[in-house]
């Protein structure tokens, strides 16, 4: 039967942030992070600590050979859909592409590239203007499915997603 550690998993319940600098001007609360169905992925995640720079964290990821496309964000320049629609509001609140929009000049070529530059060098860092929070701290492929190591555990509330979800939400926005 497959079970997490009740610790770690207490843990990361306790104490997940996300990603970036706590001082950050700007932050963005998601729903949950992703990861893969891989125990390894889930197992990872909950080990590290509760802040992080998120090129660091994926950088172990692959290094671990836990997800060998976890760089993909970052050194290949592929845009990350939720990521970058963030991003784009980010830039566009903070003036970047005024003039573009002003002389109605702004090209999607143009805000893309922009956009993959800020997410692969600056988004959700330790050093820069961003945090990346989520609002429940259990990683999990889908909002639809319940990973079995977490119903596996020791803690009661972890035995279905819906009992998760009452339990934590309350909790985290207060």
């Amino acid at each position: 039967m497959l079970k997490l550690d009740s610790n770690m998993l207490d843990k990361r319940l306790s104490n997940f942030i996300g990603y970036g600098n706590l001082n950050a001007d700007f932050w963005f609360i998601g729903y949950e992070e992703g990861c893969s169905k891989d125990i390894r992925d889930v197992q990872f995640r909950l080990r590290v600590p509760g802040l992080q720079d998120i090129l660091k964290a994926h950088k172990e990821l692959k290094e671990k050979r836990i997800d060998e496309n976890a760089l993909n964000w970052f050194e290949e320049g592929k845009y990350q859909t939720t990521w970058g629609a963030l991003i784009k509001i980010l830039l566009i609140a903070k003036g970047d592409f005024e003039q573009e929009i002003a002389t109605e000049t702004l090209s999607h070529t143009s805000l893309l590239k922009k956009v993959k530059y800020y997410q692969s060098n600056l988004w959700g860092r330790f050093d820069n203007e961003t945090l990346v929070a989520e609002l429940l701290p259990l990683p999990s492929k889908s909002s639809s499915e319940w990973h079995k190591g977490y119903s596996n555990s020791d803690i009661s509330f972890l035995k279905s997603r819906k009992d998760y979800i009452e339990a934590v939400k309350t909790k985290r926005i207060e």
